[in-house]
């Protein structure tokens, strides 16, 4: 039974551990403009998400220590940028994209 009890508490506790949050707001680096559309990779969980029309992105379940993700957008640089979770808060990050060269 104490043995039952014990593997109870080890799974809950790893299930705890990957309750951390990610979100973030992508825009235009130079007009400060939410990047509808943005595509963000999780590199580690090789997941992909989409941010919605207001540029915002909210990506859950992530696990602790570094995570990288890459961000891109039509027109626009690509960006990676890399975290260790837990993150000290839980407030929504603002990421600037540059303007790539061909965009006009």
């Amino acid at each position: 039974m104490k043995l039952l009890f014990i593997s109870i508490a080890f799974c809950f506790s790893s299930l705890v551990q990957a309750q951390h949050t990610f979100k973030a707001i992508i825009k235009s680096g130079e007009e400060k403009e939410p990047l509808a559309g943005a595509t963000i990779t999780w590199k580690e969980e090789k997941k992909i998400f989409v941010t919605d029309a207001d540029g915002l992105i909210a990506i859950t379940n992530i696990r602790v220590g570094k995570q990288t993700f890459l961000i891109s957008h039509v027109g626009f640089e690509e960006k990676t940028v890399s975290f260790d979770f837990p993150l000290p808060n839980e407030d929504v990050l603002e990421i600037m994209l540059d303007e790539g060269d061909d965009h006009e």
